[in-house]
């Protein structure tokens, strides 16, 4: 078995990569990667030599790329040039579709508008602790406005705004939205925006303290062993064991 890996651009013969015999998947997926860089074309081939039951065969992995303004350099592929091409020219035609700055998407006209506090909260403001949050007392001044543009179970993307601003692009994809994405347009605005809805927060009781008097074999003794094996409490420093 020999693998190599192809790249040419139209009308070329193929450039292939010899390994040697010395060879990693991560190897030639860097190479591609590398070559498909200013190449159009690309290839990993694998080549089973001739047997007793069977003539040689080569089994491969067919690759294209093109440059797009906007998203860089785009590497699509398939198991076949037939595959790889249709999924290039879907890929291509996908690329002509309108790029938006977030003053477009703060300017398009929502599906939906909420007063949603909460789903800002949990979901887009890093580092919030939403615990003991009151949305709904949030919610009744209407100060912090979603504003929806697409909503399905799958895929979300719409603006926040507060006190009328725009503040951020906010979006989720994948099974119960997963993965979450924002874009901040107005740090300013953002910040008055946590602040007032960290006002709130609820203030929580504590349970399950202890006095600092209380006298507890527990605080020492666990796990089959205590403090007094490893510790001289009189001398206040480590036994040596």
């Amino acid at each position: 078995m020999d693998i190599k890996v192809h790249i040419w651009d139209e009308g070329e013969a193929p450039t292939i990569t010899d390994w040697e015999g010395n060879f990693s998947w991560e190897r030639i997926s860097g190479v591609l990667e590398e070559k498909l860089a200013t190449k159009e074309y690309g290839a990993i081939i694998r080549s089973y030599p001739a047997t007793e039951t069977g003539a040689a065969e080569d089994i491969g992995l067919y690759y294209r790329a093109f440059t797009d303004p906007h998203r860089g350099r785009i590497i699509v592929g398939g198991a076949s040039p037939a595959d790889t091409n249709a999924h290039y020219n879907r890929r291509r035609v996908e690329c002509t579709q309108k790029v938006f700055t977030p003053t477009e998407l703060y300017a398009l006209k929502p599906i939906r508008t909420e007063f949603d506090s909460y789903r800002v909260v949990s979901d887009f403001i890093e580092g919030f602790d939403y615990y003991g949050f009151d949305s709904d007392a949030a919610n009744v001044e209407k100060r912090l406005e979603v504003r929806d543009l697409a909503y399905e179970n799958e895929w979300m993307l719409g603006t926040a705004w507060f006190d009328g601003k725009p503040v951020m692009v906010i979006g989720c994809a994948g099974k119960d939205c997963e993965d979450k994405w924002r874009w901040i347009t107005d740090g300013a605005v953002y910040a008055e925006m946590v602040t007032w809805l960290q006002t709130f927060l609820e203030k929580t009781e504590v349970t399950g303290f202890i006095k600092a008097s209380d006298l507890l074999p527990q605080l020492t003794e666990f796990g089959g062993r205590t403090l007094h094996e490893f510790y001289d409490v009189e001398r206040q420093e480590a036994k040596n064991l």
